[in-house]
């Protein structure tokens, strides 16, 4: 008999032992269940920010393309023009320098008929003052646009220089050299 209260207190041991032992294993099910939720929502925030910030990398790569592109045919449009410009220059200098000499031959005109008035001899003779304020103010001019022509002349000539590319390099907006 004593074996079998032995026996039976064994049992009642194991089963109090199993008891108490699932209970602290439910809290432990319980807290696994509870971190096994916390990582699925974890991993779905993660992916979902992957998906956005992708998404967002996505937009922003194809608005520096489109800006890329943009940029590139405005800098093929500015060479365009700049040909075009290139290409009438040598014409342009041309047709200035006989603007430039017809302007000089008038200039050259009108200073011999201010000399004459001065000396009461030839065309000019007995020039008023007024007349004279008239050649010299018309020398000026002429004066001022010869010189304006020759500036222009002087420019458009000085494009066919090749200029270092140091003194370029500035201008060239965020390009590396």
């Amino acid at each position: 008999m004593r074996n079998l209260v032995l026996l039976i207190v064994a049992l009642l041991a194991g089963a109090a032992g199993w008891y108490v032992g699932s209970w602290s294993g439910r809290d432990a099910i319980q807290a696994l269940a509870k971190a096994k939720a916390l990582g699925e929502q974890a991993q779905t925030a993660h992916d979902q920010a992957v998906k956005g910030l992708n998404d967002r990398l996505a937009g922003l790569g194809a608005e520096y393309a489109q800006g890329k592109k943009s940029l590139e045919d405005a800098h093929a449009q500015a060479e365009r023009e700049f040909a075009a410009v290139l290409a009438g220059r040598d014409q342009r200098i041309a047709d200035l320098g006989r603007v430039r000499s017809s302007t000089q031959t008038q200039l050259a005109g009108l200073k011999q008929a201010l000399a004459n008035a001065g000396t009461g001899t030839g065309t000019g003779a007995g020039a008023t003052p007024q007349d004279r304020a008239r050649l010299q103010a018309d020398i000026a001019r002429l004066e001022k646009q010869v010189a304006d022509q020759q500036t222009l002349i002087a420019g458009l000539e000085c494009s066919k220089v090749a200029v270092p590319s140091e003194l370029l390099a500035p201008l060239r907006l965020g390009a590396q050299p």
